[in-house]
């Protein structure tokens, strides 16, 4: 019984660590054949989770979200200026799969806590007309 209760206690902390939601978080929204990066970095305060949202490709740097709610894994926030919010659940591995919504359209959104990187393809003529393509790889 002992070694139970020991067990329970040594794992208590790391269970309540996998729910932590603050920091930074990432996802890539395909959308129309374009992909938008999006960078979240969460924080909490005694009572509630605040945010702020990146999009490079928008030149959007540090938003204030409207609002963030985390409860039983579920993760919801709102940018009420752009009408859109997510709605996550956190799963196994700690990664939200979610859904991206603007209206009344639904996307699939997951958060990771890993860097996401876009592909880029450049094209350009030289001075001879020669097309030229270069890949270059974006990381927020």
């Amino acid at each position: 019984m002992k070694k139970v209760v020991l067990l329970t206690l040594l794992l208590c902390p790391f269970i309540f660590y996998a729910q932590d939601i603050t920091g930074k978080w990432y996802g890539k929204l395909s959308v129309m054949g374009s992909e938008l990066l999006f960078g979240l970095d969460f924080s909490k305060n005694d009572t509630s989770y605040s945010g702020k949202m990146d999009i490079p490709q928008q030149n959007a740097k540090g938003i204030p979200l409207s609002s963030v709610t985390f409860e039983d894994k579920t993760l919801v926030f709102k940018f009420d200026q752009a009408k859109f919010s997510y709605t996550g659940k956190l799963n196994a591995s700690n990664e939200f799969e979610g859904v991206f919504s603007q209206n009344g359209q639904n996307f699939p959104l997951n958060l990771t806590r890993t860097e996401t990187t876009l592909k880029k393809l450049t094209v350009h003529k030289n001075q001879n007309h020669l097309l030229i393509i270069t890949l270059k790889r974006s990381v927020l």
